[in-house]
């Protein structure tokens, strides 16, 4: 039981930073291809800054969230009743997750690109 839950888990976090890797990567190359066109100059420099930039960002997000649902902050706002702490702390942890393998992977590509165009 906890091992299908904790695969479900694993299988959604996957497939939603694919996703967001994705969309990121294809506006970063529509992004740096168009300005490459309009300036006549090759912008892959500036495509390996971009996705470094978007790393940190996606870093940022995820912290923010970790910070929001943390335990404490809820108490602060007023937050306590334990079935909605529980459930929504469980959702708050996938979310972060996402955005941490999310950033991993845009840092990882980043490095790979520094490395390509050096």
């Amino acid at each position: 039981m906890v091992a299908t839950n904790l695969r479900k888990a694993v299988h959604n976090i996957v497939k939603k930073t694919a996703l967001l890797v994705g969309v990121i990567i294809l506006g970063d190359i529509t992004g740096t291809l168009m300005v490459s066109i309009g300036f006549h100059r090759d912008m892959f420099y500036y495509f390996t800054l971009l996705t470094l930039v978007e790393a940190a960002l996606v870093f940022l997000v995820a912290g923010a969230i970790d910070i929001v649902s943390s335990v404490s902050f809820r108490r602060v706002t007023g937050v306590s009743r334990k079935l909605e702490r529980s459930v929504g702390m469980q959702k708050d942890a996938q979310q972060i997750a996402t955005y941490v393998a999310t950033g991993v992977v845009l840092l990882a590509v980043s490095f790979v690109l520094a490395y390509v165009s050096s």
